[in-house]
């Protein structure tokens, strides 16, 4: 099947949906700067230091929780490119005692705004996500990946209390590459599901692309990487301390 063909009722029936492991995304944040990241976002929405996390031999992961959600600002030692092709829009953060959105650019660029608790529903933080229709938007997320549509925003499907919303852009072409992690800025976030082979093998019979099968990283997580219409990076990922043993290749 492609990826622009409707499901009959049946295969619908079949598809899916996803059980998160936890309830809410975490940001993935590529940067040379980590420790003005991390000031500004500490500052900003209340993100708070947990601990460093070696990535590999060039990046090592700062991480911040937000709520139930992680702000991974991944610092890289090689020099990142001021910007390239990305199919994400703003980060979105809901906080009390915001009357107004607030528009907002971190260190790096990165674009984001504070809105009222509640606002559409936004109970967490979202991110906008850059698509030719709702349609496409909704094969994805909904069909694809089994994320349950918004009650209070018809254009956004939720990860618990985050929100993947759509950015309505009709002249967007799928990318020629998948988005290399060689530049600064907003690169992919993560859904921490139960299962990720099973979610990974209903994305990519379904036509959609997966640059990174699952894998197992010792006894820490399982992950795998799939992209939206866009070319985003999503990593799909399977914590042992959340789910329990992981699956052995």
């Amino acid at each position: 099947m492609k990826t622009g063909d409707a499901l009959t009722k049946e295969a619908a029936s079949e598809l899916k949906h996803l059980s998160l492991a936890k309830p809410a995304l975490d940001i993935g944040l590529f940067t040379n700067q980590a420790d003005q990241l991390a000031s500004f976002w500490q500052e900003a929405i209340g993100a708070e230091f947990d601990h460093i996390l070696p990535i590999s031999k060039t990046v090592r992961q700062h991480r911040h929780t937000f709520g139930h959600g992680v702000l991974k600002i991944n610092q890289s030692k090689q020099r990142l490119k001021l910007s390239g092709p990305s199919g994400f829009g703003r980060i979105l953060v809901a906080q009390d005692g915001v009357a107004d959105a607030v528009a907002q650019q971190d260190p790096d660029g990165n674009l984001f705004q504070r809105t009222p608790m509640g606002d559409r529903g936004l109970k967490h933080w979202a991110i906008e996500v850059k698509v030719p229709s709702l349609d496409v938007f909704l094969r994805f997320y909904h069909q694809a990946l089994g994320l349950t549509r918004a009650e209070e925003h018809p254009g956004a499907v939720a990860v618990g209390d985050s929100l993947i919303i759509a950015e309505i852009d009709p002249d967007l072409k799928a990318p020629e590459a998948s988005h290399a992690l060689e530049y600064l800025g907003l690169r992919y976030f993560t859904i921490q599901v139960f299962d990720v082979d099973a979610i990974h093998a209903q994305v990519t019979a379904l036509g959609w692309q997966a640059p990174m099968p699952p894998t197992t990283l010792g006894s820490t997580a399982r992950i795998a990487f799939v992209t939206d219409p866009a070319g985003n990076w999503i990593e799909l990922s399977q914590r042992a301390s959340l789910t329990g043993p992981l699956p052995i290749d």
